[in-house]
């Protein structure tokens, strides 16, 4: 969904990546809300890379957006070793 291959924190944060991306796929609900009634699904696939530890938090607003669309969220950590 984006232009780019990676971000990284220091151009966006995630949660304003994710809001941004939420912003513009709300105007299609109802074909996500059939994909889930039809037994499909959708999901934003996050790739996480990181050195230390690190965290972030979702707020409630983005977390009811993404409900809205019917859409999950999945986190793929890949800590440095």
């Amino acid at each position: 969904m984006s232009d780019e291959s990676a971000l990284c924190s220091g151009q966006v944060s995630i949660e304003q990546f994710l809001e941004t991306q939420i912003a513009g796929l709300a105007p299609h609900e109802r074909f996500f809300e059939r994909l889930h009634e039809q037994g499909g699904s959708s999901e934003f696939f996050v790739g996480l890379f990181g050195e230390s530890n690190f965290g972030y938090v979702l707020e409630p607003k983005l977390l009811g957006a993404m409900a809205k669309t019917s859409l999950s969220i999945a986190f793929d950590v890949y800590p440095s070793l």
